[in-house]
């Protein structure tokens, strides 16, 4: 592997020259760790949602079909939460979306815990995953545009360990519960899993920055100095200016004091047209093919596992494999980071879609040959070691392709096209646990691992069709930020 050097410095005093003059120290990994904490509550709606279906289902008489409604309605809320958070972010600023998200989150999980029946936790799950939705493709934006170009993918490294902290969190609780994962206490889980959110709004409101890009867009300079002020202070650079070029008139949105409904919605509109024109259409819809199989893949395993583990006589207890495979998650990102320093972004998401096909073709063909029958050394270490790799190689996919996306946008459009592209990931992770009922009630429930391994091959081949390569990019460099991202 040969390190890909990153264009920056440039002889003007862009805002990007300050960002990289100030580097990465103590102030971004304060904002990245408390803008995280929208990763670790992520961890542990993912994990609690994904592990209670049968236990909400034995509570309330359920079919297996209907079981699996209000894990759909929490991802269809989560979905409508990313796409508002586009044009939220990309007119009301990145951080308005996170404090909007940590308040309503804590107040709907809370309420799920209370629900009586089917048809009161359906709208209650709905409200639960639209207010995590709402500022999940902000605070992945925020963390870009807040460290170094080079320091970005460390940006995404630290939000997926806040994700998996949260995963830990959520299985450790589980642990606590039943071991065994048999027979959970969904409403205590669920009530305890909102305690993080609730300490998360206060901490953010008092202690999270706006995005300094987008407030250089809505010609609030000061504010947007004193972000970079606040940055290098705790960085220990107070010699460097920061004072930066304002942007050309052309560049810059209606000032934060003249915004209007009409402004706004006008701006939607051009943002749209940036990310669905003739130059970005073919981009924009790969990666929201490849968000929707991602999504598919790693909640389709999220939600499956639980199903099957428990199924199989193993030495290890189900609720110790969720999580184990949580910190699993971990050498993956730490691989990401390598991936994302010496590897160009399309190569490294090529290798984690095939790992990951080929890491559950292994687990489905040992699951089977395990079913009914005590566990065998070997047989018990290929799929413990598939299991883990699952969870590893999807971190690699996590950290790199909403990476790539908030690269490959520009800046004005950049959280409107990360949000419609998550919105397609919410497509994948709704249709999973359905997918997967229907498809255990067929032919089998392994059924659903072979067909994840091959949606994942698939999207390694459009990876390879993809124009841009967005390795060293730096924000808003110049008029047209897409230019330097075409591939020889």
């Amino acid at each position: 592997m040969q390190r890909i050097a990153t264009n920056v410095l440039s002889d003007r005093n862009a805002l990007a020259d300050v960002i990289e003059a100030i580097g990465f120290g103590w102030g971004q990994a304060v904002q990245l760790t408390v803008g995280g904490l929208m990763g670790f509550m992520s961890g542990v709606e993912v994990t609690l949602v994904s592990s209670i279906a049968n236990d909400i289902g034995r509570s309330m008489d359920l079919t297996r079909a209907s079981q699996a409604l209000p894990f759909m309605s929490n991802f269809c809320g989560a979905g409508l939460g990313n796409i508002l958070s586009g044009p939220i972010g990309d007119t009301a600023g990145r951080r308005w979306p996170m404090l909007l998200s940590f308040l309503g989150t804590s107040i709907f999980q809370s309420m799920c815990a209370g629900a009586l029946n089917l048809w009161m936790l359906i709208p209650l799950m709905f409200l639960f995953g639209l207010s995590m939705g709402v500022g999940q493709p902000p605070y992945c934006v925020l963390a870009t545009e807040m460290v170094p170009a080079e320091k970005r993918i460390h940006a995404g490294f630290w939000g997926n360990v806040m994700f998996m902290l949260g995963s830990v969190y959520a299985g450790s609780l589980i642990w606590f519960n039943d071991p065994s994962m048999k027979v959970l206490a969904w409403r205590w889980l669920l009530t305890v899993g909102a305690i993080p959110a609730m300490l998360a709004f206060p901490i953010a409101y008092f202690f999270l920055y706006e995005s300094p890009f987008f407030l250089a867009l809505r010609k609030e300079y000061e504010e947007a100095r004193k972000v970079l002020d606040g940055l290098r202070k705790l960085n220990g650079n107070p010699d460097v200016q920061t004072h930066f070029t304002p942007l050309p008139q052309s560049r810059a949105m209606t000032p934060a004091q003249e915004r209007t409904v009409e402004s706004d919605s006008s701006e939607t509109w051009e943002n749209l047209a940036i990310i669905f024109g003739s130059k970005m259409l073919f981009t924009t819809l790969v990666v929201c093919v490849l968000q929707l199989v991602g999504s598919f893949s790693y909640y389709g395993g999220m939600y499956s596992f639980p199903q099957v583990l428990p199924e199989l006589n193993m030495t290890v207890s189900p609720a110790a494999n969720m999580i184990i495979g949580s910190v699993a998650e971990l050498p993956g990102y730490l691989v990401g980071i390598l991936a994302g320093m010496y590897m160009s972004r399309k190569g490294s998401l090529s290798l984690s879609l095939l790992g990951t096909a080929v890491t559950l073709v292994v687990f489905a063909k040992v699951a089977g040959s395990m079913r009914g029958e005590k566990a065998v050394g070997m047989s018990e270490v290929y799929l413990q070691a598939s299991f883990l790799f699952f969870r590893g190689i999807t971190s690699i996919t996590s950290m790199v392709l909403p990476l790539y996306v908030c690269e490959t946008f520009p800046t004005r459009a950049r959280t409107l096209g990360l949000s419609v592209a998550i919105s397609f990931a919410r497509i994948g992770s709704i249709s999973a646990p359905m997918a997967f009922e229907l498809l255990s009630s067929t032919v089998g429930s392994l059924m659903i691992f072979y067909l994840i391994a091959g949606l994942n091959v698939f999207s390694a081949v459009l990876v390879y069709l993809l124009p841009f390569e967005t390795k060293g990019k730096i924000f808003m460099e110049d008029d047209d930020e897409t230019k330097p991202l075409q591939s020889p």
